[in-house]
């Protein structure tokens, strides 16, 4: 017992003198995720370039993760910090590109969760820097990456992702399996903020879903994009109406758009 007492307390010391950078680098993920805390509140600019450093050099992937996701949650407009998380993306570790896309979505203004009850369009037009080593997220073999490059395009606008999101939409779940559902909400997100017709048909075909959330997701999505369309002078203002209440989330008013006007 004096031993283990003895070996904490040296431990607890040299925590203590390490610098907040060197224990990000910590192998203890409690140590990395109470120090990432710290540091999204009020890292220096020279903590914030050796996270950078650490982004991009440091061989363990669960280090590249902490930094990118401290990099994510600072709020700092520092066009190096958009570049790194971009060339992160593009990690070997999916956790790592995982950890990129969020923080790159919260960097834009958005919301990770994905039980998120509003849409809000955001829009960001990022450059092709952004958006290019987004799109090959959407088909990366981690399906965790999947859905956080798809939650990326819920504030990212990028025209080339409506049919690689469309592909990813999944229409029968008979387990109601949470990651299909969650997935399928992620998308539906994305598609309203790409404001793109072409969604439209893939989208009331989530009308019918069994997941009354998933349903709900496809049903504003549609809403938002009729209403991007009309502003556009895509769709006529009789064609807008039941859009309105569409993008409170009903399956019900959403189908009625589809059977008067969506068909034609």
């Amino acid at each position: 017992m004096k031993v283990f007492s003895v070996l904490a307390i040296v431990t607890m010391l040299l925590v203590g003198c390490a610098s907040r950078i060197e224990r990000v680098q910590s192998p203890d993920a409690s140590i990395r995720s109470k120090v990432s805390g710290e540091l999204a509140r009020d890292a220096s600019q020279k903590e914030i370039d050796q996270l950078i450093v650490l982004l991009r050099t440091h061989e363990n992937p669960h280090v590249r993760s902490s930094a990118a996701n401290v990099l994510g949650m600072i709020n700092h407009r520092d066009q190096r910090i958009v570049h790194a998380l971009a060339e992160a993306l593009s990690d070997k570790d999916w956790l790592v590109r995982r950890s990129a896309a969020h923080s790159l979505t919260i960097l834009a203004g958005g919301n990770t969760g994905m039980f998120r009850l509003d849409f809000v369009n955001y829009g960001l037009q990022a450059d092709k820097t952004v958006t290019g080593p987004l799109l090959k997220m959407l088909t990366d073999p981690s399906s965790d990456v999947r859905l956080a490059g798809s939650t990326a395009f819920g504030v990212y606008k990028d025209t080339d992702a409506v049919p690689l999101l469309i592909g990813l939409l999944v229409f029968e779940n008979p387990g109601d399996q949470a990651h299909i559902n969650d997935m399928n909400k992620a998308v539906a997100v994305a598609l309203a903020n790409q404001g793109d017709g072409r969604a439209l048909e893939p989208l009331s075909r989530l009308l019918d879903f069994p997941n009354d959330a998933v349903a709900r997701s496809g049903a504003r999505a549609m809403g938002e994009i009729i209403m991007e369309m009309h502003f556009l002078d895509i769709v006529t203002y009789g064609e807008r109406g039941l859009s309105i209440e569409m993008k409170v989330g009903s399956p019900t008013k959403a189908k009625q758009w589809w059977e008067k006007y969506g068909q034609k």
